[in-house]
């Protein structure tokens, strides 16, 4: 096993539109010597396919420093340390905190997403993980009306959209067999005959935040549902900070989802820098200007947040209605 003296031990997420999360992180963060790390590896030809690794293997990454390295000269191990930092901090640069739009809006008109589809095509950079919810899930029918569909095959068209079915929990208190029965309403939509109305996975709205074996078990039963049913993007909605054991779980937990004026970044030291990149922030009622807006958007690029929202819009129609700053917040995300 190749010993590090220097630098820091690498941990990676890869997710469908690319390189989402690569977190550098201390060696002090391990233990000495270190254990197991988990590692996620996400990708469009593996989906979701969680992988627990030893230490030994993560050695064996092309980012780490070869197997050679201690046998070479302190000169080339120096500059194979310069190169790794060069490698990981190019990576880095291509690291874009996804859109989490909970577009819960009607299309009662074929206009009345372009403002959404505008700023799928003009950040083509940008991935866009879209909460789809016709009534408070997926409704009893076992496709969305018209209007729906022709708004969703236009989302599915875009190569950096995501869509993503929203599912009621109240809090691991809905009867496990109605979550269940949502779930397979979206996975229905896949065999829709007339358009591509797929969703690529389930945001489970009111998922419990507080760890205990009765409400692990049901998320846990929930999610595997939804990934047998090639529904594998999930995504925990607490609306706060959320137990680390869910984080084995979800793709994304939703750590903070409130007025912007409510926002704090002990958010970041509550959850934990390890579980940040797979954690989203949710802001409605956002006061500022665009400059401000920008500059906000900046401060959480910089901490590496793993998917974002903000909206100007008050509570009651943060959801329901286009924020009149969005267009400025997908440019400054993409920035």
């Amino acid at each position: 096993m190749n010993t590090i003296t220097e630098g820091m031990i690498t941990q990676r997420k890869l997710q469908p539109h690319g390189v989402r999360n690569y977190r550098k992180l201390p060696r002090s963060h391990f233990s000495d010597p270190p254990t197991e790390v988990e590692i996620l590896v996400n990708s469009e030809s593996n989906p979701w396919l969680k992988d627990y690794k030893s230490y030994s293997s993560i050695m064996d990454n092309p980012l780490q420093p070869s197997k050679s390295y201690e046998q070479s000269s302190p000169q080339n191990q120096l500059q194979s340390l310069i190169h790794q930092e060069d490698t990981q901090n190019q990576v880095k640069m291509v690291n874009l905190a996804s859109v989490l739009l909970p577009l819960y809006i009607y299309p009662s008109l074929n206009t009345t997403w372009s403002s959404i589809y505008t700023s799928i095509t003009s950040n083509p950079s940008l991935s866009f993980d879209i909460i789809i919810n016709p009534n408070s899930g997926p409704g009893s029918a076992a496709y969305p009306d018209s209007s729906y569909v022709t708004g969703i095959a236009q989302l599915n068209s875009y190569d950096n959209a995501k869509l993503i079915g929203y599912v009621p929990t109240n809090w691991a208190a809905r009867d496990i067999e109605d979550v269940k029965a949502d779930i397979d309403t979206y996975a229905g939509w896949g065999t829709y005959a007339g358009s591509d109305i797929h969703v690529d996975g389930i945001f489970f709205d009111e998922a419990v935040s507080q760890y205990n074996e009765s409400n692990y078990e049901y998320m846990s039963t929930v999610t595997a549902y939804a990934r047998s049913l090639n529904l594998p993007t999930i995504v925990f909605n607490p609306g706060a900070v959320s137990a680390p054991e869910y984080y084995a779980l979800a793709d994304t937990i939703v750590a903070f989802e409130n007025s912007a004026s409510a926002w704090t970044e002990q958010v970041r030291g509550w959850t934990g820098d390890q579980y940040w990149g797979n954690s989203a922030v949710m802001m409605y009622g956002f006061t500022g200007d665009e400059a401000a807006q920008k500059a906000l958007v900046d401060t959480l690029k910089a901490t590496d947040v793993g998917s974002l929202f903000i909206s100007s819009q008050p509570f009651n129609t943060a959801y329901s209605e286009v924020s009149g700053l969005w267009e400025d917040f997908c440019e400054a995300l993409a920035a």
